[in-house]
């Protein structure tokens, strides 16, 4: 009953502390996504993108009537899902550490920089950890019995049904299904032999029809709103193809090297995002935050005594397939992918510092409390800047909305698009990705009948051809935000084209030498 009350407790401070910082902006294109879902689901509109994220609009729907703003509703959803997922964790820290232990790791992931600003953001990334931990903490339970208990076998149909669920709250946390495996092998291997017996290879047939059973249901039902199921499977193979070929930054999409993204990788996401190490704006004392987690984790590889041979597979079958998956199939530059892997980063840390406590008491105690209160003042700060400065993004559209008019003015944008048009849908702008289209873009517009305005984003990816647009373009605005809060589009610079100019000196000039 105590653990229970301390769960309790844990779940309702960092519930209401992140209830606390909640913000209404409309701060990226997958929030705007998923705000326009609120007011009208259409996956063909982007409202949301594929795959549809049904739970998460769902669980928006029911803060919407009190709150009656989208963003805010789904920043709600974050902070209540970030609150149950720290109660979660302590549920797993306790499979693994002493009482005493898994309560300080339950804090330490409540005051988490990055699982903080998560629970703060109207995205699904904090429901998406909760649900990966409810996950985590069923299967964990099969750490308390013996090897062919028939008990695996139930822990593996619940876990399978968590993961339809999973599926439909963040379905890039597909990998973490891996530990499923776990509960199945330890239920068919008895004694080092395989146990293929009818009544234990039922719970695999039973696991499996729950689990693609309830994934097709919400993808039929999801579906079925668009049309047909067919349509959806095209959707989602043509969206599929463009996060691996064009936008989504992945280590196939045209990266420099694979060497250069895993010093990316464990720069951005392992030692800044996970450990709240020093990168270049941070101040000097986050070097010392990142040695500190370090030296915990060193720690927990060093000692001898380990956790053993079962929890040490539960923890790899946790992190190395999603670890792969966040290399190779994400955008390293976004931090928000490497949630689900924090959690699994603290229990080791958790694990280290126990082991340094049997060994020199006040060290362990002094390195943990340095931990949590960097951590604590780390994650303030950053919640407290995301709570009260715009971003980057919606700077440049308020910038936009009160120095042009919309008649008189269009704007060439990337992902900004979608922000514009959430602050005032009344400005035309035009997504480009691609130089071979631009001039066509442009060509309305060449006697000057409109300001044309360009971002940096889109100039920046011509690459070498953005030289020839140079001499034709005026900066009239720069915005910036946080590195860490918009790791992308913290920096964003607004351009205005002299469209008359270039398409004379350029595009006709070029055209006109063909000619001859």
């Amino acid at each position: 009953m105590r653990s229970w009350i301390k769960a309790a407790g844990l779940v309702l401070a960092a519930m209401l502390v992140r209830l606390s910082w909640t913000t209404a902006w409309p701060e990226s294109w997958d929030a705007v996504d998923f705000a326009l879902a609120l007011r009208r689901y259409d996956l063909f509109a982007m409202q949301p993108h594929f795959p549809g994220y049904p739970f998460f609009i769902l669980a928006g729907h029911f803060f919407l009537p009190l709150i009656e703003n989208e963003y805010l509703s789904l920043s709600w959803v974050s902070a209540v899902s970030g609150g149950i997922g720290v109660g979660l964790f302590y549920g797993v820290a306790r499979r693994f550490l002493p009482e005493k232990w898994a309560f300080w790791g339950g804090v330490w992931l409540a005051v988490h920089p990055m699982t903080w600003l998560a629970s703060e953001q109207p995205m699904s990334d904090a429901m998406g950890l909760a649900t990966a931990l409810l996950l985590w903490w069923t299967v964990s339970f099969s750490l308390r019995w013996p090897d062919g208990d028939q008990r695996h076998g139930w822990v593996l149909v619940s876990g399978a049904v968590v993961v339809a669920v999973l599926l439909g709250v963040r379905l890039s946390y597909w990998p973490l299904a891996a530990v499923l495996l776990y509960p199945a092998i330890r239920l068919l291997v008895v004694k080092g032999k395989w146990q293929l017996s009818a009544e234990r290879v039922r719970y695999l047939i039973l696991a499996a029809g729950l689990g693609i059973g309830l994934t097709g249901a919400w993808i039929l039902a999801v579906s079925n709103s668009e049309g047909s199921v067919m349509r959806f499977f095209r959707l989602g193979a043509a969206f599929t193809e463009g996060h691996f070929t064009q936008w989504g930054d992945t280590a196939f999409t045209g990266a420099p090297s694979w060497a250069d993204r895993m010093v990316e990788f464990f720069r951005r996401q392992i030692w800044v995002a996970a450990m709240g190490g020093w990168y270049p704006t941070a101040p000097t004392w986050q070097w010392v935050t990142g040695l500190a987690v370090a030296t915990a984790l060193l720690a927990a590889v060093t000692f001898e005594r380990r956790w053993g041979d079962h929890r040490v597979r539960l923890v790899a079958l946790w992190m190395f397939p999603y670890g792969l998956w966040l290399f190779f199939g994400q955008n390293v530059e976004k931090w928000r992918h490497i949630l689900p892997l924090i959690p699994a980063m603290i229990l080791a840390a958790m694990w280290g510092i126990r082991r340094l406590a049997e060994r020199r008491r006040l060290a362990a105690y002094g390195l943990l409390a340095l931990i949590l209160t960097l951590h604590t003042v780390q994650g303030a700060s950053l919640v407290r800047i995301h709570h009260e400065d715009k971003p980057a993004v919606v700077e440049m559209a308020d910038y936009v909305k009160n120095h042009y008019d919309p008649d008189r003015v269009v704007l060439i944008t990337w992902e900004e698009e979608r922000v514009l048009y959430a602050r005032d849908s009344r400005y035309e702008t035009i997504l480009l990705h691609s130089w071979p289209v631009f001039t066509g873009a442009l060509t309305p517009y060449r006697h000057g009948e409109k300001h044309v305005l360009i971002t940096g984003a889109v100039v920046d990816g011509f690459g070498p051809r953005k030289e020839l647009l140079r001499p034709y373009l005026r900066e009239v605005a720069r915005f910036e935000s946080h590195p860490l809060i918009d790791p992308v589009y913290h920096t964003i610079r607004l351009y205005e084209i002299d469209v008359k100019r270039f398409f004379k000196e350029t595009v006709d000039g070029v055209q006109g030498g063909r000619a001859s």
